[in-house]
């Protein structure tokens, strides 16, 4: 069960620090961003850092090394959930590998700053560079394509991540 208390007090303390009293307007963004972040886990899952290294047969000591290690690369983005590292579920082939289509957007979004979860959350945002679909959409219906349509959409998908961050 979700903190619903404290997911608000800690989202209004990033999306609003310089605020002594945030407006409700504040309360309300950071009620709909929590919202989104539990809708994305619920919908795709997610993997822990030792799930990962598990499902990787990392023999790292620490189980967060191959987390790490993907998300420098930009390979993924690892987000806090009740205090562990997730790296949610689509990001992830079934293979247990980085899914290389992502690769390219994700280090557009890191390139413009976004946080992990602003650029976990990007991927289940309808886009209007995609006509309204959402990124993770296409990232799923790529792994089922052949090797041009999944080029066409890795370019479709790093073209939409060039939009701008006022969205959430």
């Amino acid at each position: 069960m979700v903190d619903v208390a404290a997911a608000t007090l800690a989202a209004i303390a990033r999306y609003a620090p310089d605020v002594d009293v945030p407006p409700p307007a504040v309360l309300d963004q950071a009620r709909r961003n929590l919202e989104l972040q539990a809708s994305l886990l619920s919908e795709f899952g997610a993997v822990t850092a030792a799930e990962l290294a598990q499902l990787t047969g990392s023999r790292a000591r620490r189980p967060s090394t191959v987390v790490d290690n993907w998300r420098r690369a930009h390979k993924s983005v690892a987000v806090r959930w009740h205090g562990d590292t997730l790296i949610p579920g689509f990001l992830v082939t079934p293979e247990a590998q980085p899914d290389p289509l992502a690769q390219a957007a994700l280090r557009i979004l890191a390139d413009q700053r976004f946080s992990d979860w602003q650029a976990a959350l990007w991927w289940v945002v309808p886009a209007p560079a995609l006509d309204g679909t959402r990124p993770v959409d296409l990232l799923l219906e790529a792994r089922h394509a052949d090797a041009e349509t999944q080029r066409v959409i890795g370019e479709r998908l790093a073209a939409a991540a060039h939009r701008r961050r006022d969205w959430f």
